[in-house]
């Protein structure tokens, strides 16, 4: 073998020499960067390999990586189950109006409930010793009836507003009746 037709053959060899191109250009290796643009160079050769590690922040995010068939790996991130116990939202302006809003409320929240509580509990009708009580709040609406004791008084509802009226001609016709069946 001839040693230096050899070795002008592998120098001359442009395949080998752009191998050696690109080999040259893949030990370079890439970046790494977050949505800032803050990077992390990564190298690639050499007798040990680069790690990238994906890290969620503790009790917060969780990070998972799998095998994905033959094309590699899949990164999977996903909330921890116990992010709404960890998670610092002092500084969420949105969450922080909302519990002023609250916070400002509560007396008036506990005023509305202690009324609904009273006005529930309705209110008394009375005629004589005879009290009833009209409850309010539930399923169906209660109804107040206006009556007469016989058919010489008339009630007559306008609005809100409840007349009682005598007929004449019927309480003269008892009147009269009554006279007559004394005598």
């Amino acid at each position: 073998m001839d040693e230096t037709k050899l070795n002008s053959t592998i120098t001359n060899n442009t395949t080998v020499n752009q191998h050696g191109d690109d080999i040259t250009a893949l030990k370079g290796g890439f970046t790494v960067s977050n949505a800032a643009g803050a990077k992390q160079d990564i190298t690639l050769g050499g007798a040990t390999k680069k790690n990238i590690k994906f890290e969620g922040e503790a009790d917060k995010i969780d990070v998972a990586v799998a095998a994905d068939g033959t094309d590699g790996a899949k990164v999977t991130v996903t909330a921890n189950a116990n992010l709404g116990q960890n998670i610092d939202i002092s500084n969420n302006s949105t969450i922080t109006n909302l519990d002023n809003r609250v916070t400002t409320n509560t007396s008036n929240i506990t005023n509305n409930t202690s009324n609904i509580t009273k006005l529930q509990g309705g209110f008394d009708l009375k005629a004589g010793s005879t009290t009833s009580n009209v409850a309010l709040g539930g399923a169906t609406p209660p109804t107040v009836e206006f009556l007469t004791a016989d058919d010489t008084m008339t009630v007559g509802l306008s609005g809100t507003k409840v007349t009682y009226g005598i007929d004449k001609t019927k309480l003269v016709q008892n009147i009269t009746g009554d006279v007559i069946n004394q005598i």
